[in-house]
């Protein structure tokens, strides 16, 4: 274990999972941890604020040249935009980190679901994307039920199981093909035909 590690992450310290209460919403909390997340991996204030102008389309202020005129905008930038941008400004962080191959955008991630998982915030950090997730019941429930769809040897179904899955954590959700994932899931797909 890295022993520049936190105090909880050495000794297995960790904040329950708070209820979802925050589906279409960044709350100031979020805000302010993209933010911070994003300058404690070692992200300059100068990349910070284009990765948060290209999300935004908008084009630096080039009067603003200090480190604290550029963390200013920054902020303003990302405290007026709205809801969703927030979380697209938080997978273009995660990108730029990634790319620059240091690894920080593990970090990041796993600090932002922190984040979430201890504020209530519905959404997820999977792979560099923000994605809807749901209670730890609901999660437990339906990852046992891939696992149980793949030990017997129902492949089919449980792809289908987990592109409903997907299609119900997309904001907005996609209701029609969960649907019929999910039925599809269900269904004898599985089954050898005998022709």
């Amino acid at each position: 274990m890295d022993e520049r590690s936190s105090f909880s992450a050495r000794h297995g310290y960790a904040a329950p999972e708070a209820e979802i209460t925050v589906r279409e919403d960044a709350p100031e909390l979020v805000r302010a941890a993209v933010l911070a997340l994003g300058n404690a991996s070692g992200m300059s204030v100068d990349t910070l604020r284009s990765t948060v102008c290209e999300v935004l389309l908008r084009v630096p202020d080039r009067n603003n040249w200090s480190p604290s005129n550029v963390s200013e905008e920054t902020q303003h930038l990302v405290f007026e935009a709205p809801w969703f941008r927030v979380y697209d400004i938080a997978e273009r962080i995660y990108d730029r980190l990634y790319n620059q191959g240091r690894r920080a955008e593990v970090e990041f991630a796993y600090q932002l679901n922190e984040v979430f998982r201890e504020h209530g915030i519905g959404y997820e950090m999977k792979d560099g994307r923000v994605i809807g997730r749901g209670s730890l019941a609901f999660r437990e429930a339906t990852e046992e039920a891939i696992r149980l769809m793949d030990a017997a040897a129902k492949p089919t179904a449980a792809i289908k199981m987990r592109h409903a899955l997907s299609d119900i954590s997309r904001r907005p959700p996609d209701i029609t093909g969960a649907g019929q994932h999910g039925m599809a899931a269900d269904s004898d797909s599985d089954r050898p035909s005998f022709r």
